[in-house]
Parts: structure tokens; sequence; C-alpha cells
């Protein structure tokens, strides 16, 4: 038998079939009554007995966790799952900053106050901790005596939480106090966390990268930021120390090594198998060739995913297209890529990337008027460079929208695709105009930026004179990269998309000057190469 402050009996357990609400309903959920928990638990000795105090324990965390009065964190969280299983780590962390306390308190002349967060930097935490703690006025400025272990993570700090419970000695294993009560909590804590997250499913799943993500979140939000330690080794013989003691501290302002993981998909037991189930069938659509894609639902550092994707992406349809003329080449040349189009050539994999990079910067992808740098006598590197260098700007204001993000990837990737195929309509057509892409192809691309110029300035053609600002003819004002570049620059584009993180490029989907975007893609550099190595 237990009795509360209010001097009212209750026997721990007593009612098994009641549901954790109703249990919790039955006791003060005060943190005199956890105290009065953990000093039972502690002493308990059979493994009945044990599991009557879990339930009853469990029962109150759940109550407690509906109640209104919740720190600051937790009320942001609607899940019910979501809440209880942080607030019961919130009210487990609660016990070891009292058990920090109590250590500090008994060890030096000077007390340190009961207040929120005692072991942040908030409303002078630390500076009391350091005044109380450090005898040699001297030494304040080094602040905490520090372990010879160095800084660490909240995510080191929660491994060895796990690691200490898990243990199955009677003896006190860091981080936790000799004598503490964190310890007994903590023994409860984990597997009521572990019963909770199984709930729902047929067979008891490994929770315990979930449980440590739980414990650094919780850990972060409380700002438990400095925690005592074991004296460093003396260099004599013997085991090292393992009791913690008030005068040797660990800081855990380290950033952790290990991928951040997300909460949502792992606090709702019941849509564990779902979740699993979505993965898995994400990670097969990306790894089939024939499988559908979408450009608008993938981030630019996945984009090497997609890699051996052979098929057109969703955004890429011929339903969205109006032609002037339903025989016209233009038309042509839409078909032929839709129906010729395979994934796993470079050319096609560049004609798809670059116009998937092309589109999010809309609506800049215009150009100003010919520089007066930029002469008849200009050679074909400097009238190359002088392109790529022309500041973009938005289209003028009496422009038709170009917001369709759809149309310009379909658009941008056909023209790419055609240009670098002999045997395209739009090839055809050009052979057998003198290089002109005539009036029907013109009128429908040049105003959105669909031409030479734009080519040029995405590296991939080279300008031959004054003629790229106007109206150029094919291998006359423009021409193509030979075969060897466009291997150049499609290995390059290829290495920086699986190059991570990406240390010398940065693409952002804004409506920033298309100069932003062409100065840091992976190919870039590797076009100005190619100039200055043209005759």
């Amino acid at each position: 038998m237990v009795k509360n402050e209010d001097h009212t009996q209750m026997r721990l357990g007593s009612s098994p079939r009641l549901g954790m609400h109703e249990c919790g309903q039955r006791c003060n959920t005060n943190m005199t009554n956890l105290a009065v928990a953990i000093t039972f638990i502690k002493g308990t000795r059979t493994s009945k007995t044990m599991q009557e105090c879990l339930f009853w324990l469990e029962g109150w965390f759940q109550f407690e966790s509906m109640k209104v009065v919740l720190v600051t964190f937790l009320t942001s969280h609607t899940d019910p799952t979501q809440r209880l299983l942080l607030h019961i780590i919130h009210r487990g962390f609660e016990v070891y900053e009292e058990d920090v306390r109590t250590l500090v308190n008994t060890q030096v002349r000077s007390s340190v106050q009961k207040q929120p967060q005692p072991l942040s930097y908030n409303n002078d935490s630390y500076a009391n901790l350091v005044k109380a703690i450090v005898d040699n006025p001297e030494h304040l400025g080094c602040g905490l005596p520090a372990s010879h272990l160095g800084q660490k993570s909240t995510t080191w700090f929660a491994d060895h939480i796990l690691q200490s419970v898990a243990s199955k000695t009677i003896r006190y294993l860091l981080p936790f106090l000799h004598g503490g009560s964190e310890l007994a909590v903590m023994r409860i804590v984990i597997p009521t966390l572990w019963r909770i997250l199984s709930q729902g499913t047929d067979t008891v799943g490994d929770h315990t990268a979930t449980i440590r993500v739980l414990l650094v979140q919780v850990a972060s939000q409380c700002q438990i930021l400095n925690i005592p330690w074991a004296l460093n080794p003396t260099g004599l013989a013997g085991w090292p120390a393992t009791m913690v003691v008030h005068n040797m501290w660990i800081n855990l302002g380290r950033a952790s090594s290990a991928v951040s993981q997300s909460l949502a998909p792992v606090l709702r037991p019941a849509d564990v198998w779902h979740q699993a189930a979505l993965s898995a069938a994400t990670l097969m659509q990306s790894m089939d060739s024939r499988a559908p894609w979408s450009a608008f639902n993938i981030s630019i550092q996945d984009l090497h995913t997609i890699l051996n994707h052979e098929v057109l992406l969703d955004e890429w349809t011929m339903d969205i297209m109006m032609f002037p003329d339903d025989n016209s080449y233009v038309k042509e040349t839409y078909q032929w890529v839709h129906d010729n189009y395979n994934g796993c050539k470079p050319v096609h994999q560049l004609a798809k990337y670059v116009a998937i990079m092309f589109c999010h910067v809309l609506p800049n992808v215009m150009h100003g008027k010919k520089p007066s740098s930029l002469t008849s006598s200009s050679s074909q590197a400097n009238a190359t460079l002088i392109v790529c260098n022309t500041p973009w700007s938005a289209p003028s204001a009496n422009k038709r929208s170009m917001a369709q993000q759809n149309i310009f990837l379909v658009m941008m990737s056909t023209f790419i695709t055609a240009m670098y195929k002999p045997d395209s309509p739009l090839r055809q057509y050009l052979k057998d105009h003198a290089g002109a892409l005539g009036a029907l192809w013109t009128d429908k691309h040049g105003a959105k930026g669909i031409k030479p110029f734009n080519l040029v300035h995405l590296g991939l053609a080279t300008a031959k004179g004054c003629s790229i600002f106007h109206s150029p003819k094919f291998n006359n004002g423009w021409s193509l990269l030979t075969s060897s570049m466009v291997t150049k620059v499609h290995g390059d584009l290829i290495r920086g998309l699986k190059d991570l993180p990406y240390e010398n490029w940065r693409i952002h989907f804004t409506n920033a000057p298309w100069a932003h975007l062409r100065v840091v893609c992976a190919f870039s550099q590797s076009c100005v190469d190619v100039y200055t190595g043209l005759s």
C-alpha cells in the first residue's frame, strides 16, 4: 500500500481491468506522487508487483498528458499518442534534473535554487552552476570543469541512457547518479514507451531508434545542455570511475552525426506497417526504370534517384500543347520526341535535367540587348562567354503568362532533345531551310525563351557571332557542342547530382535571375573549360 499526500490509500494495480485513463484519475497528478511511486518501485523485488506498478504509473501518465496544463512544447502536439510518449519522457527528465540539483546542493556551500531548465543557459542557470561549483575565482572564465571525453551530442546522451537501462547490473551506470531516482524512473519509462509503440501491431518490433529520437527531442526541448559526469582517469591501476560527481561535466552541444529522424511516421503505432509499406513502394518505384515519375514531386537532392528512368515524366504530355497546324513540323517534332525518348541516354538525361531546372526559375528567362563588347570580329569563344555573362531579366508586361511550369518543361526538353538528334523532324527542317527555325517554331517558342540564345546560356551550345541576339541560323550564328563536349557536360552534371552534400553548387527553386542558376550548376565550370578550349 502507498499513501499519497491526501492520506487516501491507493493500491497499485488494484483494479487491472480499469483503463489507463480511469486508473490515472485515482491519484493526484503531482511530483510528490511520482516520488512516492519511485520509492516503492526502487524497493520492489517481485516482477508481479513491478508490473502492477507499471500499469498504475502508465495510467497516471495517460491521465496527466490529457490535462490542459502542460509544458509549452507539448501543447503543440495534438496527437494523443505522440503527446503521451513525449510527456512520459519529459516527466522522467524532470526527475533527472532534480537528481542533479540534489547532487550539487549536497556538495557545495551555496545551494542552487530550483528553477525551470536548470541544465540550460536560461535564467542564468549555467552561471549559477559555475559560481556554485568552481572554487577558484581565476577559473570562473573557463566554465564548468570539463570531462576528458570532450563535447558530446544529445544523441550520445540518449544512447547512454538506453544502454544503462538495458544493463542487468544492479550498479548505477553513467549518466545516472548514485542514489538518485532517475535510473528507477527510466527503467519504467523505456518499457512503457516500448509497450505503447507496440500497440496496434501483431508482432513486437525494435523501437530502439524511435525511442532514441524521442529522448533526443525531449532533452533538447528541456534544454538539457550540460550534464554531470564521472571523474577523469588518474592513470593509476584499476577500473575507471563510474560515479557521477558534481565537479565534472560534459557539454551536449556537439552536432549529432546521425541523420535526424522525423517523429511523425513512428508515433502512430497502428500506422507503422502502413508507413513501412508505403516506403517500400516508393523505394521500388524509384528503382523501376519503367515506373511513372513526376518532376515536381522530387527534390533537387533526389534527382539522381531517377537517373535510370527510361520513360518520360508525368508532366510530359501532348495534351497540354496547342499547335497552329496539326500537320506542321512543330507537332511532328513533339510527337517524335515522345515516341523516341529514352531516359537512359546521356542527351535525353541532359535535356530532362536542364529543362527541370529551367522551368523552376520562371519568368526570369529573357535577356536584354546585345552588349557593345560583342562585335562582328569577336571569336566564337568570346561570343559564347559574353552570352553566358549576359544578365537575365523578366519578360515585358505585355507578354503572355509564363507561370505554367509543365508547359515550359515539355518545350525546353523537346527543343534540346530534337536539336541533338539529327533524325528528328526539327533537324530535318533546319537542313532543308538553311538552318532557319521557321516562323511556326519561332512564333510559338521564341517569346517564351525556348530559343538558341538560351541553349548557349545554359552551356549546351556555342555562339558564333552577333546574330545570336537576334535570329541566328543553325551552324551560322550558333552551333551545338561536339559529342565529347556533351559527354563531359553530362558527366559533370550527374556527378554534381550524386555528390551530397553539394559543395560547389546550390540550386534555389526561386524566381531569381537565371544567372544565379547558371553560375551554380554543376556543369557551368565544364562549359567554361570547353569554351576556353575553342579556337
